[in-house]
Formats: C-alpha cells, sequence, structure tokens
C-alpha cells in the first residue's frame, strides 16, 4: 500500500465509522484507478482550457468493517 492509499484508507474508516458517503477531486488520471480500488466511482469531469482534468468521484456511505 503507497502513501496515496494509506492516507485514504484512513480518512474512509473514518466516513465508514460515521456511515458517511466520501467525495474527492482527483486531478491526475493516474490516480483515477486507485480511488476506484477504494470503492470511488468518477461523477463527472471539469475540463477548462489551460487548466488540468478535474476528476469529480463518489464513494456511497458504507458500514463499518
Amino acid at each position: 500500500m503507497g502513501i496515496g492509499s494509506a492516507l485514504l484508507a484512513h480518512g474512509l474508516a473514518r466516513a465508514d465509522r460515521n456511515r458517511l458517503p466520501a467525495y474527492l477531486e482527483a486531478t491526475s488520471r493516474r490516480s483515477v484507478p486507485l480511488c476506484r480500488r477504494l470503492g470511488f466511482e468518477v461523477t463527472g469531469v471539469v475540463d477548462q482550457p489551460g487548466y488540468p482534468e478535474i476528476f469529480e468521484m463518489w464513494r456511497p456511505a458504507r458500514a463499518a468493517a
């Protein structure tokens, strides 16, 4: 597990304990597969000239494991 996965897992564990959904914005296509492995799905893409693409991602609420 890399640093990004570990950081996200920590925050997602807290969300799961509270049965909350999670939202994030990925600014790199390379990070989208990582987020998908953690249960996120792309819900939209913000694409403005001169700026990097932003992938809006959502993870429904889950019960703590």
